[in-house]
């Protein structure tokens, strides 16, 4: 497999996680904050790992901006 693929997998998976440790401690009688903030931790970590490998709309339009240069020139 693919690093790429396996960072989008685990982030997922991290996400999934989180969300599911947080939502079963919500819906509890007794609160565990631990549990919490591990999940809190899990889903941050599964959005960081995806946040970081999106490309930021400046480096996407560059291309189309360099295209447009040539062409009036």
């Amino acid at each position: 497999m693919n690093s790429n693929t396996i960072k989008k997998v685990g982030s997922v998976l991290l996400i999934i996680t989180g969300a599911i440790i947080l939502l079963t401690e919500m819906y509890t009688a007794t609160k565990n904050y631990y549990f919490q903030s591990i999940g809190i931790i899990f889903l941050m970590i599964g959005l960081f790992l995806i946040n970081s490998n999106i490309k930021s709309k400046s480096e996407q339009n560059s291309f189309i901006e360099d295209k447009q240069e040539e062409e009036n020139d």
